[in-house]
């Protein structure tokens, strides 16, 4: 880990670093979607659980980097990730890309 600066007397680590982290919760297969969100579990102890929700285009996590912080934690890149990579019932993983879509126009019929 990356000790990059202080806010509020807090520590918080390098945004690359909690990218790697989402990737390997991804890969560890400890993003679970729920009712009311998703469901991360933590790296380091296998009880806890951490809840994120996306609220209009704002992610939310009850973990205390990102309470702290107000930057995106680790568990919301890692559902990020998920939502970009979700499994379909038979276990393989479904890659959704976003696409613009454009269309041309017919100033003239205005």
């Amino acid at each position: 880990m990356v000790l990059r600066n202080t806010i509020m007397g807090k520590a918080f680590w390098d945004f690359d670093d909690r990218k790697q982290k989402g990737r390997n919760l991804v890969r560890s297969d400890k993003v679970k979607k729920m009712h009311s969100g998703w469901s991360v579990g933590s790296e380091t102890h296998t009880s806890k659980k951490y809840i994120v929700k996306i609220i209009g285009d704002k992610p939310e996590c009850n973990c205390e980097d990102c309470q702290a912080s107000n930057y995106k934690c680790k568990h919301i890149h890692a559902v990020e990730l998920y939502i970009k990579k979700e499994r379909d019932p038979s276990g393989e993983i479904k890659e959704t890309k976003e696409l613009k879509v454009t269309y041309s126009q017919n100033w003239k019929a205005y």
